[in-house]
């Protein structure tokens, strides 16, 4: 399952186990008793292995409002820019508190004071049982709407996202993510992935000896046809042409 995480969250394995793949293709492994935090607007694939049981875990949301507050009072580390993905392995008294959430409060109707009460429990056990270092990672504060526009767009241009897609990822609607796009960006989310992907394949071309397939595939061109047609509406020249001229 691949998924952007829009609000952070994190997730504790009660049985089963679970991979993660981050953005840079590194594996996080997830055995119970294990927890993994997520920060909002990372994108990561996961999968559940079987051969361990079936899969239990308790996923827990916490809105920036949330986080905000717990920064506020707990910590003075500078805050993260760009958050990441982190494993906090599984510890005595993790286990023990998880376990008894479930017993105590599994069944029963709770009031907000008390879910509240409850979360921040959790996240400052689990941030102390990672050395004070999860809870600045986990919440990063939102920048200038603008900025997060190009910071988000310019972090995930290599995964090849369509519009609609990363509209979602910035929390807006379609109509605005184009609108906010072009008044950022100077030009459609459209042309501004066609135009980044020719200068990436230009880089190649004149850089390394790999063949026009390896390029188109490696900038996510499913079609050499579709490449080259692309390559020379842009540059006037196939990408043959463009490589033997630069280096002649």
């Amino acid at each position: 399952m691949e998924f952007v995480s829009t609000q952070s969250f994190i997730c504790y394995l009660i049985g089963g186990r679970e991979r993660f793949f981050t953005e840079a293709g590194d594996m996080i492994t997830l055995t119970a008793g294990d927890l993994i935090a997520i920060p909002k607007h990372v994108r990561m694939r996961s999968d559940f292995v079987s051969n361990d049981g079936p899969l239990q875990a308790i996923l827990v949301f916490c809105s920036d409002r949330f986080l905000h507050e717990l920064v506020q009072v707990k910590t003075s580390k500078p805050i993260c820019e760009r958050a990441d993905a982190k494993r906090v392995a599984s510890h005595p008294s993790l286990t023990s508190f998880m376990k008894n959430m479930v017993d105590i409060y599994g069944s029963l109707s709770v009031n907000e004071a008390l879910v509240h009460s409850k979360m921040s429990e959790l996240i400052y056990l689990v941030d102390a049982l990672d050395g004070g270092e999860l809870l600045p990672s986990l919440y990063a504060p939102e920048p200038p709407r603008a900025n997060g526009l190009r910071h988000l767009v310019e972090r995930h241009a290599i995964q090849g996202l369509s519009s609609t897609e990363m509209a979602a990822l910035t929390g807006r609607s379609l109509a605005c993510f184009n609108r906010d796009f072009r008044r950022v960006f100077g030009t459609s989310y459209r042309q501004w992935q066609i135009d980044r992907r020719i200068e990436a394949t230009r880089e190649l071309l004149v850089h390394t000896d790999q063949s026009i397939t390896q390029i188109a595939l490696e900038n996510g061109y499913d079609s050499v046809s579709y490449f080259i047609e692309q390559f020379q509406k842009v540059e006037g020249v196939s990408p043959l042409r463009y490589r033997k001229a630069l280096r002649s």
